[in-house]
């Protein structure tokens, strides 16, 4: 497996770990997410 981070894709939101997100853009090894509702 590869380790990837993961940022905010709104960079205003604060996302709780452990929340269900939907991958919006990848760049390099960052994931950008957006949480689900």
């Amino acid at each position: 497996g590869e380790e990837w981070t993961a940022r905010a894709y709104d960079e205003t939101l604060v996302i709780p770990r452990g929340k269900t997100v939907d991958i919006m853009e990848i760049s390099g090894a960052t994931a950008f997410v957006y949480p689900r509702d």
